[in-house]
């Protein structure tokens, strides 16, 4: 009888601390008037007119070799979206155990012959502060950070990741259609527009790259692929694109993780060709 009157009060106030936790999680408001950490500091936009689509505070920054950034760059660019060719899934291994970071990269073919494709890459990621400049995948699942769309180039976004932090990052041409392509990437440049009016909160399970392909095509419209837990461990989520005949790649899951990744020690960062020399497996 005395243990169960000594646990009663610490079980009161562990439903208490409980409650408060909820409430401040489920009635907090995200806000674009923060002190935002440099990379995410300024938010892209984009607008289609007459099949162009144009990108505006597109990022393009260059890193040292610790990390800290370089260059800060901005830049405006066209891609029209009748030259859109292909879609590539990246995945960046930042941690074991299946944590990893998803993104796309958008191709496009250019008028002239000479000169190499051109690339978008689409992040959905944590908008850091620079009070909380490190991200937890934990905190990502408590409504802790804003979220942000990055549209940036392959040297910015791909480049940080295999060449300066050396992350495993591997490169998936997928086959899906172009309707499929051109969907995706309306509705990521979508999403950018409207966090820049009206800010939202991140989720390391239901935002990123990996769900919005999820949400246009129509293979993943099955509850139980939401559930996969290579879609909760996106560090597996090859596998999970593999079975479903989405990667255009052939050979075992060994074979096509081996054609996809991506080795940093032949090639520099800032060499011109860093896009075709990342593909060059393929």
């Amino acid at each position: 009888m005395k243990c169960r009157a000594y646990f009663k009060p610490i079980a009161s106030f562990i439903a208490i601390v409980a409650l408060a936790f909820f409430l401040a999680i489920f009635t907090a408001t995200p806000s674009n008037d923060l002190e935002f950490s440099t990379p995410y500091k300024v938010l892209p936009s984009s607008m289609l007119n007459q099949g162009n689509l144009s990108i505006q505070k597109m990022r393009d920054f260059s890193y040292h070799s610790d990390g800290s950034i370089k260059n800060i760059r901005h830049i405006d660019k066209i891609f029209p979206m009748r030259q859109l060719k292909r879609t590539w899934l990246g995945i960046s291994h930042f941690q074991p155990g299946g944590l990893a970071h998803i993104f796309l990269s958008f191709e496009f073919a250019t008028d002239d012959n000479t000169k190499e494709n051109e690339y978008l890459v689409v992040s959905i990621e944590a908008r850091l502060t620079r009070q909380h400049n490190h991200f937890n995948p934990i905190k990502g699942l408590f409504r802790q950070y804003n979220k942000t769309v990055v549209l940036a180039t392959e040297q910015d976004v791909i480049g940080l990741r295999s060449h300066i932090r050396g992350e495993r990052v591997l490169l998936y041409p997928l086959r899906i259609s172009n309707i499929q392509q051109h969907a995706l990437l309306l509705d990521f440049t979508r999403m950018a527009n409207e966090l820049t009016t009206h800010p939202d909160f991140y989720n390391s399970l239901t935002d990123n790259c990996l769900t919005g392909l999820m949400s246009q095509s129509y293979y993943f419209q099955e509850n139980s692929h939401r559930l996969d837990y290579r879609v909760l461990l996106p560090g597996y989520a090859d596998g999970l694109a593999q079975e479903l005949g989405i990667i255009d790649l052939k050979g075992s899951l060994k074979e096509i993780r081996e054609q996809a990744t991506i080795n940093p020690e032949s090639f520099s960062i800032e060499d011109p060709l860093f896009s075709q020399l990342i593909r060059s497996k393929h």
